[in-house]
């Protein structure tokens, strides 16, 4: 025993150390995944505003598939980071 921690055998360690770092690695990804459903936020919004605002009557309906696909995933991506630990 040191330090106050039980014996762990070495492949207790190893898991333990592998855990470590997918704890980290996880908090990696996540922060990394909020920034891509802001990028898609902004995306759909840009959209939107494009489809308001084209010269071109036939860009219309194209505009609003993007926000609305654009939308539909960062929902989505929201919603898999609310339910991950």
């Amino acid at each position: 025993m040191k330090n106050g921690e039980p014996y762990r055998t070495p492949l207790e360690r190893s898991l333990l150390k592998d855990v470590r770092e997918l704890e980290a690695e996880r908090d990696r990804l996540r922060k990394a995944c909020e920034k891509v459903e802001a990028w898609l936020r902004r995306l759909s919004e840009r959209a939107a505003q494009q489809a308001d605002t084209t010269e071109w009557p036939s860009m219309i309906d194209t505009y609003r598939a993007d926000a609305k696909n654009y939308g539909a995933v960062a929902k989505d991506l929201r919603a898999a980071l609310e339910a991950s630990p």
